[in-house]
This record gives structure tokens, C-alpha cells and sequence, in this order.
């Protein structure tokens, strides 16, 4: 495929006494029969820099530069082959410049169908981030419904206002609230944990959400009334952007919420807070890092850590 120096093999052939006399000479000014677009140049860069004694050409393996000096190589790299001096005649300068030519039409086409066949292969394959038709990667709960944490006594309720808040917090075994436990109330404007009472709630943290203006991730999808999350589960609330998780570290065991910007729960939104009431404990964190990084501005006891649901 490569045009190889054929002298290891053979002896070259003896030149004509026309090509002697049309040899050029090293410096000699590149004739106008064979000025051009180098095309072996552009595409083969280094790989032609060696071959042709085009030193330059090396600059191509630096990333990002290598993008300018394959133009460069295809503007000049013609005139700097002829100018070594290493060519018995123009003809056998124009055969080796077309043969890389064809070379390099070869390798990108190759390249190209490559990468065509792995886009169509891959494409093929369902991810997890695939929301078409208006589906999401995870359940979603109707505005006023109600989702419980398995093996908690943890329950939160989604509110029907057009801001919508989810409360979070324990229950009696019976389902009524427990007036004695903290609760969470998370939305796109503001956080805050109360401690229920009969009459009135007490606020223990409240603060205000700073403005996103992310538009509610779910639009058209089934919702449900009431959902049940497991260890790891997670749901959005539908008419928000608010997303929860059941989270599970050994005595700890709740659910945590928060505001992000995809579907997946990947890009929590920085500066805004988080809302985790668990077992034992209720705490505020704010979201440093989309990555999910972020540092605890609220935390407190339960004053009764609720028991697991039978």
C-alpha cells in the first residue's frame, strides 16, 4: 500500500540519459507542471514528512497543533519535497506525490467508514438517559401525591400549588403525621425544616432557594398517585424539577431531594439546597458542584427515631 524504497530488494533501475538531464538540482525552483495541493501531505502528515525528508511535518503528532500543520503540509509540502533534491526527474516526482495521494484518499476513507459503522452500531443501543417519547428513566409522582421510603415511617407529599413543595416526614403507624418528628419542605423557591404540631407548625431552618428558571422536567408523562421507593429508587415530581431518592447507609435510612437540570439527577443544580430526612436525623446541605458535591448548612437530631415499618 505504502510506496516502499524498493532498493533493499532491488537495484534501482538506471537512470536515462533524458532523466539525467532533467534531474533537478538540490534548491531548484519548483517547476509550475507540478505546483498544487499536496493531498498525501494533508491527510498522511508525519507518516509523508518522514518518507519525503519533510521535518516539519513531526509538529503534526503535538494535538491541536497537528490540525494547522496538515493545512500547511498540504499548502507547501509539495515545494518542500522537491526541494531535497532527492528526485531523478519531475515525472518520478509527480508518480511517488500521487501514489501518497491515493494512499492518503485510502486511509481517510477507511477511517471514515470506521467511525460511520460504530456511530450506526452504538446507536442501536438503548442508555439510561433515553427519554423519548416523553418518558423518563424513572417514576413520577402527580402533583398532591404521596410517596413512602421502604422500611421507614418516612412519607412525603407532593403540594398542588403552581409552586409545588414536597414535605417530607415521619408517620405513626397508623399513617397520621408525627407531630413529634422534624420535617423537610423542599421547592424551586425555598427549604425549610419545620417540627410539626396539631395547631401550627414550628420553623426549626428556612431559607430562600436561589432562581434557576429550570422549567419542570416532567411534561406529558403517566403520573402516579403514590409510590413506594426501595433503597436506591428514585422519582420526579411532576410540575417541578425536583427529584427524591431513597437513601440507605446503614442506620441511616430516608430520603433526600433536590432541584436538577436532567432527567437522571446528574446535574444538581449548584448554589441551591438539598433536603435529607432520614431516620434520626434531618439536615440541609448546599450544592457546591453539578457533580453533586456539597457541604451541610442545617443538620439535627430527630428528637425520636422512628420505627421501621412492619
Amino acid at each position: 500500500m505504502w510506496p516502499l524504497d524498493q532498493s533493499i530488494k532491488t537495484k534501482p533501475p538506471i537512470p536515462t540519459i533524458s532523466e539525467i538531464a532533467s534531474a533537478p538540482a538540490p534548491g531548484t525552483q519548483l517547476p509550475d507542471t507540478i505546483k498544487g495541493w499536496n493531498w498525501g501531505a494533508f491527510w498522511l502528515t508525519w507518516i509523508w514528512g518522514i518518507r519525503n525528508r519533510v521535518w516539519i511535518s513531526l509538529f503534526a503528532l503535538i494535538p491541536v497543533v497537528g490540525i494547522v500543520i496538515a493545512f500547511v503540509l498540504g499548502a507547501y509540502g509539495t515545494e518542500w519535497a522537491w526541494e531535497t533534491g532527492r528526485w531523478t526527474s519531475v515525472e518520478a516526482f509527480r508518480r511517488s506525490q500521487r501514489r501518497w495521494s491515493i494512499a492518503g484518499f485510502i486511509g481517510f476513507a477507511l477511517v471514515l467508514a470506521l467511525t460511520i459503522v460504530g456511530v450506526l452500531a452504538g446507536g442501536g443501543t438503548a442508555t439510561t438517559a433515553d427519554t423519548t417519547a416523553g418518558t423518563l428513566p424513572m417514576p413520577v409522582l402527580a402533583k398532591g401525591g404521596s410517596f413512602d421510603v421502604a422500611g421507614t415511617r418516612i412519607v412525603c407529599r407532593a403540594g398542588t400549588g403552581a409552586t409545588v413543595v414536597v414535605e417530607c416526614g415521619p408517620v405513626r403507624a397508623g399513617g397520621a403525621r408525627e407531630y413529634a418528628g422534624l420535617r423537610g419542605r423542599i421547592s424551586s423557591s425555598s427549604i425549610a425544616v419545620v417540627r410539626g404540631r396539631p395547631a401550627h407548625a414550628v420553623t426549626a431552618f428556612m431559607r430562600h432557594q436561589p432562581r434557576s428558571g429550570l422549567p419542570a422536567l416532567v411534561v406529558g408523562t403517566p403520573e402516579a398517585p403514590h409510590l413506594s421507593l426501595a433503597a436506591d429508587e428514585s422519582l420526579a415530581v411532576a410540575g417541578s424539577n425536583i427529584l427524591c431518592a431513597a437513601m440507605d447507609e446503614g442506620s441511616v435510612k430516608g430520603v433526600a431531594c433536590a432541584e436538577s437540570g436532567d432527567p437522571l439527577g446528574n446535574e444538581i443544580v449548584p448554589g441551591h439546597f438539598a433536603l435529607v430526612v432520614a431516620t434520626g436525623l434531618v439536615a440541609v446541605t448546599r450544592i457546591i458542584s453539578p457533580s453533586g458535591d456539597q457541604t451541610v448548612v442545617f443538620e439535627r437530631a430527630q428528637p425520636r427515631v422512628t420505627a421501621a415499618s412492619a
